[in-house]
């Protein structure tokens, strides 16, 4: 089995650590300038807010407990950052979310949630520098 300085050995890709971002140095050179955890986050809303922070991981798992009228993203990249986000029903079902009208959609409209209490819904949330864009990834999952 190759390590990975074999395997990029006669690539011109170079990869560090280190500062907060990304970006190509002497066009050449992809250099990452950050950490972030490439992990699974479960939160829950408070007072009908649900906030995901970016860094703590891009798979996010919320129960529904209570209706959700806000999403408030921190410290998700201004261009090229993308999450997972998984929506659950708690056992009574029939919670709501609004999205933010600023989100780009497909078709132009707000999707909505499964309402079957235990239903599990995906969605995808990137940026593109420009546009926040949510993509529904599946729904009703059981």
């Amino acid at each position: 089995m190759k390590s990975i300085s074999q395997i990029f050995a006669d690539e011109p890709y170079v990869v560090a650590t280190g500062g907060n971002g990304a970006g190509f140095e002497n066009s050449s050179t992809l250099v990452f300038t950050n950490t972030y955890t490439f992990g699974r986050q479960e939160i829950g809303s408070t007072n009908g807010t649900l906030t995901v922070d970016y860094e703590q991981g891009q798979q996010v798992r919320a129960v529904l407990t209570e209706n959700v009228s806000t999403i408030a993203l921190q410290n998700m990249p201004v261009f090229g950052g993308r999450l997972e986000m998984i929506l659950v029903q708690d056992e009574v079902g029939g919670r709501t979310v609004s999205w933010p009208a600023a989100w780009v959609t497909g078709g132009s409209f707000a999707p909505e949630v499964t309402a079957t209490p235990g239903a599990r819904d995906r969605f995808v949330i990137s940026n593109d520098g420009f546009d926040i864009y949510l993509d529904i990834a599946g729904q009703d999952y059981r």
